[in-house]
């Protein structure tokens, strides 16, 4: 049996500008890394920082 082939709903481009930016803060810099290029590895923009101030 055949399928004809489905049109993603959605561009690419568009899905990307769905995603919003994430901060992810954390004193431990080792879990702010690991939390950040999961984000990252999802198509997420991150930003990382390990200090408050």
């Amino acid at each position: 049996m055949l399928f004809p082939m489905a049109k993603p709903s959605k561009s690419p481009a568009m899905i990307q500008s769905l995603n919003p930016p994430f901060l992810v803060l954390d004193d431990e810099a080792d879990l702010a890394e690991y939390t950040g290029e999961l984000l990252k590895l999802h198509g997420y923009k991150v930003t990382i920082e390990t200090d408050s101030r």
